[in-house]
């Protein structure tokens, strides 16, 4: 079943390489900028493990087949806590950015790769 993604920002990119299953560098076809991704809501093995190893290739060989015609990175916007109807920028770059890489999900031929994996078993839904 194809989701539809929560209101945020969204860019076409290609995928350049696969650092484990649920992170992933991929370039902007806007600016030509690489971006380190880590894909939100799901949590996948370490790539060293016996598991990492079975998802992350996985991944590859789903996005050699189906991201062909490129795909989208999506970064929803943070939920307004307080209600105020007002995001501040510090709160929204805590949301966006950890460990050098931003948060947000992939967009491959309109099916969200995180949801994929976690529907094949690669990847819990706890993050």
């Amino acid at each position: 079943m194809k989701a539809q993604p929560r209101p945020g920002l969204t860019i076409p990119v290609q995928w350049l390489r696969v650092i484990d299953a649920d992170t992933i560098v991929v370039t902007s076809t806007l600016t030509g900028r690489k971006i380190r991704v880590r894909l939100s809501g799901c949590d996948a093995p370490e790539r060293h493990s016996d598991d990492g190893i079975a998802a992350t290739r996985w991944v590859e060989s789903y996005l050699e087949e189906y991201a062909v015609g490129g795909m989208l990175l999506h970064l929803p916007l943070p939920e307004d806590k307080d209600g105020s109807g007002v995001i501040d920028m510090a709160e929204l770059l805590q949301h966006y950015v950890s460990f050098e890489r931003v948060v947000g999900e992939l967009w491959v031929g309109g099916y969200s790769l995180a949801e994929s994996l976690i529907l094949r078993g690669y990847a819990d839904g706890s993050r």
